[in-house]
Parts: C-alpha cells; sequence; structure tokens
C-alpha cells in the first residue's frame, strides 16, 4: 500500500545504522552507536522524527581505532566509532521478547553454532 503523500514529494530512507547498547545509565538515558559523520544535531532530529521520542540532550563521544596484531603478525587496527548518550523526558524501557504461544508466532529458536576450528574435531567428538 503506498504512503499517503501529495503528489510530488520525494520520501527518503536514512543511509545509516544507529546500534543501541545496553547501559548501565538511569533509565531516562539510552546509548546508541552511531555513524562517525553524524552530529547531535542529526542524532536529535532522527530520533525524534523516527519513534516521536521528546530528546532533551544529546552527548557524543569519538572512539579513536585501536591497534593490535594478528596471530600471522600482520599489523592492524580496530574501526573508530561514535558513541551517543541520549537523555529523554521519558523511561526508555526495552522491548519485552516475544512469547513462544503468541498466535501467529512460532517460538524463537537459536540455531546452534558449530564449533570450527583446529583440533575441534577431537574436542566435540565429530568429523568435518
Amino acid at each position: 500500500m503506498p504512503l499517503p503523500l501529495p503528489a510530488g514529494v520525494k520520501f527518503y530512507f536514512p543511509n545509516f545504522i544507529f546500534r543501541l547498547v545496553r547501559s548501565n545509565l538511569p533509565p531516562h538515558q539510552a546509548v546508541f552507536q552511531v555513524p562517525l559523520e553524524l552530529n547531535k544535531i542529526d542524532i536529535k532530529s532522527f530520533l525524534e522524527q523516527a519513534y516521536k521520542l521528546d530528546i532533551t540532550d544529546v552527548r557524543t563521544m569519538i572512539y579513536r581505532p585501536k591497534p593490535y596484531s594478528t596471530r600471522t603478525g600482520v599489523k592492524a587496527q580496530t574501526k573508530a566509532f561514535k558513541k551517543a548518550i541520549v537523555t529523554m523526558k521519558e523511561d526508555f524501557v526495552w522491548p519485552a521478547p516475544p512469547e513462544a504461544g503468541s498466535p501467529g508466532q512460532e517460538p524463537f529458536k537459536i540455531p546452534i553454532r558449530a564449533n570450527v576450528g583446529k583440533g575441534t574435531s577431537k574436542r566435540y567428538g565429530h568429523k568435518l
């Protein structure tokens, strides 16, 4: 079903990802991992428009890449990211997980992860 927009109005979807991160902050604050290109004004306007939140404050911090060495001795570094702490007027509540007996939904099952690597076939008794 098409959106009820006036003729000639363009509708743009965002081209970035906000990752909600668990934290030990008070319930009226939430932590997001956001792209480096976004500033405080962009973060506030996106959250207010997309999720209808009443935001009072946005604090951001940039985490620089950290160097490390791989097992083969190659020098590499982690990716830089920006963390945003958003203060809202209402308390933020994490959504409840879906119930297994909900009508129209099958119970959610976590897939079994195969242990693969050097020496795991002896340890777990399966052949690779």
